[in-house]
Formats: C-alpha cells, sequence, structure tokens
C-alpha cells in the first residue's frame, strides 16, 4: 500500500498524471490534480474557522463534489468526522453529534444548524478562486490518518457507529476488484457508503461517475461519454433500467452491472443476463467488513440466489452456540477479513457479540456453504419470524413470490399478534395497475411454502427503503396495523 492516508493517494496521482480524473459529477470531469487543490483551500480555510486536529465535525452538504472535498479537507485539517444527511431527521441528526461529540457541523444552510453547535457555512467557490489559502503549515496525522464514524443502515433500530481509520478505508478500495475501474453510481456522496466506496475507489487510482436520474442525461450516455467501465446500482433500481433498456439502445458493450445493498432474487439476474448484459456481479458486504463475498456473471445459472465466493475474507456458518457447521445447513454467517473494523463506538456489549477472536466478524446473517464454498444468503437473523414454533425467513418467501405475473418487486414483513406470534406478511408493488391477483399469489406462495406462507397481501405504491435500497420492513409492519 503506497499511502495510509487517503488525501495523499490523491495528491500522488495527481503529481504523476495531471490529466488523470478522478471525479465526474453533474458533467463536469474533475482531475485528480484540482481535487487535490479544492481540498487543500478547504483544509486551510476550515482551520480558519477554529477548527483544529483532533476535532469532531458533523457534515451535511448536499452536491457530491462540495462534500467530497469538505470530507478531505477535513482528513488534511486532522479532523475525524461523521456524515449528517440532509434527508435525516432532525432528531436522528441531534443524537448523532451528541454521540459522537462533534464541535461543529459544517453545512449548507441555516436550516442544517444542530442545536447549540457552531455551525459553519463554506462558501465553496469563493473558497476554491482563493489562491492565498495554503494548508502546508497543518502537520499530517499520526500513520493510519483520522478516523470516519460511519452509521450502520439503521434498519432494525438505531444505527450503530463504526469507527474506521483511513489506513483500514485504503486498504479496503486497494482490495476492490479492478480496483483502477471507472465506475458510475445514482448513490449520493452524503450516504455514508457511497462516499466511502467513491473514496476509497480514488485513492486506489480508479474514477468515479455521480449520476443524477432526474436532471441528469440517460444513464446510457453518461456512460458512453466518459468510458465507464462499470455501473454501480442498488437492485431497487433495476427494474427501471429494463424498462429503459430499449429506448437508450440497449446496454453498453463492455460495461459491467455491480448490484449492492441487498439480496439479489434470482428471477432478477435472470432477466438481467437475458435483456441487459451478462457481466452480472452480485456484491455482498458489510459496513464493519467491506465486500466480503462476489456472484461472477457464470454464477448465477448454478447457483441463482448466491451471494459467491468470499472475497478477501474467509467465511464460516455457525449454530447458535457457535460450532460450525456443515456444508448445505444454515446457520449464522461469520467472515474473518483483512478489512474488519474493531468495533462499535459506545457500545461494548454489541462489540462483544460481534467482533470476535480471532478476528471473525458475526454478521448476524443466515446462510449455508455450498460444497464448492459459495454462499447461499437465508436473510438477517434480526428479520426472521417465529410463527408459533416455526422459524421463517423473508428470503423464503420473497423467493417464492419472485416471477409472479403482475409483481414488480415485494418484500415480506410480520405483525406481531400475541397468540402466535410473528404473522408472516407479504408487501407487493404491481407492474401495472390491477395486474396483480393477490389471492393467486397468496394461493401460488401457500403450495410453496405451506405454514411459512403469508397470511395477507399488502399493496403498497413502492417498498419504503433507505438509500441504499435496503428495505424498511418496519415501517411496511406499521403500514400494515393501519389497512
Amino acid at each position: 500500500m503506497r499511502h495510509a492516508r487517503i488525501p495523499d493517494a490523491v495528491r500522488e496521482i495527481g503529481c504523476a498524471d495531471p490529466a488523470a480524473i478522478a471525479i465526474i459529477d453533474d458533467g463536469r470531469e474533475v482531475p485528480y490534480r484540482e481535487l487535490d487543490g479544492l481540498a487543500r483551500r478547504m483544509a486551510a480555510w476550515l482551520e480558519q474557522q477554529g477548527l483544529r486536529p483532533g476535532d469532531r465535525v458533523g457534515i451535511t452538504i448536499r452536491g457530491n463534489l462540495a462534500h467530497l472535498v469538505t470530507t478531505l479537507g477535513l482528513m488534511r485539517l486532522g479532523c475525524d468526522q461523521v456524515g449528517l444527511a440532509s434527508h435525516d431527521t432532525q432528531a436522528m441528526r441531534a443524537e448523532l453529534v451528541q454521540r459522537v461529540g462533534a464541535v461543529a457541523v459544517i453545512g449548507d444552510q441555516a436550516e442544517d444548524a444542530v442545536g447549540s453547535t457552531s455551525l459553519i457555512l463554506p462558501d465553496h467557490a469563493a473558497i476554491a478562486r482563493d489562491v492565498a489559502l495554503d494548508d502546508r503549515h497543518i502537520p499530517a496525522p499520526g500513520p493510519d490518518g483520522t478516523t470516519v464514524l460511519i452509521p450502520s443502515s439503521g434498519t432494525t433500530g438505531r444505527p450503530k457507529l463504526i469507527p474506521m481509520s483511513e489506513r483500514l478505508l485504503m486498504l479496503r478500495g486497494l482490495a476492490r476488484p479492478q480496483a483502477t475501474a471507472r465506475r458510475c453510481s445514482a448513490i449520493s456522496a452524503e450516504f455514508a457508503q457511497s462516499r466511502w466506496s467513491v473514496l476509497t475507489a480514488i485513492a486506489a487510482g480508479g474514477c468515479w461517475a455521480f449520476h443524477n436520474a432526474a436532471k441528469g442525461p440517460p444513464l446510457a450516455d453518461l456512460v458512453r461519454r466518459h468510458g465507464i467501465d462499470i455501473v454501480v446500482l442498488a437492485p431497487s433500481r433495476v427494474e427501471a433500467l429494463l424498462h429503459e433498456a430499449p429506448r437508450m439502445g440497449g446496454w453498453p458493450a463492455g460495461v459491467a452491472l455491480n448490484l449492492t445493498g441487498t439480496a439479489v432474487p434470482g428471477a432478477l439476474r435472470q432477466r438481467i443476463q437475458a435483456e441487459l448484459t451478462h457481466d452480472l456481479h452480485v456484491l455482498y458486504g458489510t459496513t464493519e467488513c467491506g465486500v466480503c463475498a462476489i456472484a461472477l456473471p457464470e454464477d448465477h445459472a448454478r447457483h441463482p440466489d448466491g451471494l459467491g465466493r468470499p472475497w478477501s475474507a474467509s467465511a464460516i456458518v455457525v449454530d447458535d452456540a457457535g460450532r460450525r457447521l456443515p456444508a448445505g445447513t444454515p446457520g449464522f454467517l461469520r467472515i474473518l477479513s483483512a478489512g474488519r473494523a474493531e468495533g462499535y463506538l459506545d457500545d461494548a456489549e454489541t462489540t462483544a457479540k460481534a467482533f470476535l477472536p480471532g478476528g471473525w466478524y458475526h454478521t448476524g446473517d443466515i446462510a449455508a456453504l455450498t460444497p464448492d464454498g459459495h454462499v447461499i444468503f437465508g436473510g438477517r437473523g434480526d428479520d426472521m419470524m417465529i410463527l408459533g414454533t416455526i422459524n421463517i425467513f423473508p428470503a423464503e418467501i420473497e423467493g417464492a413470490a419472485a416471477g409472479f405475473p403482475g409483481l414488480a418487486e415485494c418484500a415480506a414483513f410480520s405483525v406481531h399478534s400475541a397468540a402466535h406470534g410473528d404473522v408472516p406478511m407479504l408487501a407487493v408493488v404491481e407492474g401495472a395497475p390491477g395486474a396483480l391477483d393477490a389471492a393467486a399469489l397468496l394461493a401460488h406462495c401457500r403450495a410453496r411454502l405451506g405454514l411459512r406462507a403469508p397470511r395477507k397481501v399488502v399493496l403498497v405504491p413502492a417498498l419504503p427503503r433507505n438509500g441504499l435500497g435496503k428495505v424498511l420492513r418496519r415501517e411496511l409492519a406499521t403500514l400494515a396495523t393501519r389497512t
């Protein structure tokens, strides 16, 4: 590894190749050298506002480039940081500020203030023009660089906060498959997992383009114009892409599609490979460990719902007592990875349960290993339903429903009953109004699942998801109790 610090890697690449492009945002190509200069000026300006090395700072900035420049500027200044996304509630942002002890919030507007915490509002254009700003006098942080605090997805309750050093993030970026490829994603830099994927990718020598589906050009046009190698998407966006494909002249030749963030049903993989591209990769990872397994294009036919083989990691499946289980037996998935974090902030009890001796991480996911080493996903352990004495996982129900006529997408969830425990339900989105026969879908599921089948189909206009495409099952349960 050439550098342990992300800003140092950005600077070195910019010096070695002044024309190398790091970021593409709103059609603008930003070279590494320019990105380095913007970050250095931002560091000097933030120091003028009173920030000092070792401070913890929150960021609420909506623009992709401005957010990344601010992030790099804080690293150069030696400040630890946490993202405070503008789409989160004020209560959520205030809790994060309190938990990490942030001394300031860097925002876009007065409404980004959090209580009495100092609010800093940079004029990014003016800072970029101010050639007098110089950060050369600022001492470099220690060998591990600064610390970033990354919230978990929070789909099962209060988000966990994972401290990660720049050294660890750099290690993950360099271990990424095709580290120097040109990637494109529609996920904003405001989302923590997106931001750190982008920064570690460019620190490894890659390029990252942001696609704005609402305002930007069609995805295929952006891909062709900027020579993109890999498009990274949440599975929830693929349905729209399949409909757009004929209008955009088909999927660009030689461009891979990487799906990440949530499970990808076998039926959807089959459609993608038939209608878009055979070059489909499904990535499984955790915030705590990074990318853990990859299903390659040739894997989907043999293991339609598989996560692939472990990537830069080892995987085992264990029972409730931690005993290793043989191939084919479902249990809890554990990962051994050099990219593993060390624990959670302010949560010693959960850290002890998840971060185990010997470097193992207990994911909480249910999985099985095939004899040839592929990981077959069974669902989140936290999402498991217990109906009487029967254990049911959402993935079982969703897999049975996948591909049913008129069904665009679905998500299983449960509603609690004092008499029966967790009663399984299925939220569905129709492919077109009136296209789905709910009674026939229930019968279809009962024929395949018996007592594990959903008891009710709930029609929704869209599945509630977080920014990475993960379904918020608690919201579905709340919705079902109101209907």
